[in-house]
């Protein structure tokens, strides 16, 4: 009896001796305190997760919402053509549409440039394609493209969404 009282600890019905004090044996209390802690690093986990969503979730005002800018470009561009032997003129009025005020300040900057290629652009033009519908639509395109490409090519930002007629005439 003297030496069971050295241990602390129960011993079983099949006879097998059990060290943990209180009868549960230490492998199932190591167990327990694995799936506690299982649980409740899964719960922190999840609510760390949860927070992140939300506060990630907060509005962000995507590109196409921000407010648009305009530029006009002035003087309206003067170009001339040929209809049949005579001298015609064109006159357009243009409106440039960004939603980033650094991209208007590089097209007022290197607005030289650009009125040279729009100018160089329109010369360019018959009197079938400017007195179409289409043949505007086209080039206001095209104006458009060399615009951005202009830009590009002076490595500023060429985000110009669009460029509209706000004026045009042929005599």
């Amino acid at each position: 009896m003297a030496e069971e009282d050295e241990f602390e600890g129960t011993v079983n019905e099949d006879g097998t001796f059990n060290d943990a004090p209180g009868g549960a044996p230490s492998w199932r209390r190591y167990l327990w305190a694995s799936i506690i802690l299982v649980i409740v690093l899964g719960g922190a986990g999840g609510t760390w997760y949860w927070w992140e969503s939300t506060q990630s979730a907060a509005p962000v005002t995507p590109r196409a919402l921000a407010t648009p800018l305009y530029l006009s470009i002035d003087p309206p561009l003067v170009t001339n053509f040929e209809v049949r032997g005579q001298l015609r003129f064109l006159q357009t009025q243009m409106e440039i549409m960004a939603r980033d005020q650094m991209v208007i300040d590089a097209v007022v900057y290197h607005m030289p440039v650009i009125r040279n290629q729009l100018l160089l652009l329109m010369n360019d033009q018959s009197y079938e394609r400017l007195s179409s519908r289409e043949g505007r639509e086209a080039i206001r395109v095209e104006a458009l493209e060399e615009i951005r490409r202009v830009l590009r090519e002076v490595g500023a930002p060429a985000n110009v969404e669009a460029v509209y007629f706000t004026g045009f005439v042929m005599q």
